[in-house]
């Protein structure tokens, strides 16, 4: 499975990059909210084949209103993209941010791997099914 990863800690990256690569899984980290938009994105459209099957955020909610716009545009524009919010916002946060967001799977830390790729595997047959 081909994986956009967006964290803000080089430490969450390198784990997720290695933990998801040994798994089998090809993990392309943007550096940036900047640089996961500009590959997902060509002259304001969505580009074609999408670059991932599923998308990896690691956010704070709602401290940070740059996350909750990205998720926002992405529930929007990539409709048909599987994503997955890794936080450690408090439960009723996460709870309030899946009522916002109820495509999204949100996944809180600290977090065993055994769920992460559940939820992963959930999240992905959900877009196929929507198709």
């Amino acid at each position: 499975m081909r994986i956009g990863l967006l964290a803000e800690s080089a430490t969450i990256v390198e784990f997720l990059s290695t933990a998801l690569g040994l798994a089998g899984h090809t993990v392309c980290a943007c550096a940036s909210e900047e640089a996961l938009l500009a590959s997902l994105f060509a002259d304001s459209r969505v580009r074609t084949p999408l670059p991932y099957d599923l998308l990896i955020l690691d956010v704070i909610l709602p401290e940070t209103p740059s996350d909750l716009e990205l998720l926002a545009l992405l529930d929007r524009a990539v409709a048909r993209l599987p994503l997955l919010v890794i936080t450690s916002s408090s439960a009723h946060l996460v709870k309030r941010a899946e009522h916002t967001f109820p495509r999204a799977a949100f996944l809180l830390r600290p977090f065993h791997m055994d769920s992460l790729t559940h939820l992963m595997e959930v999240q992905t047959h959900r877009a196929v099914q929507a198709l």
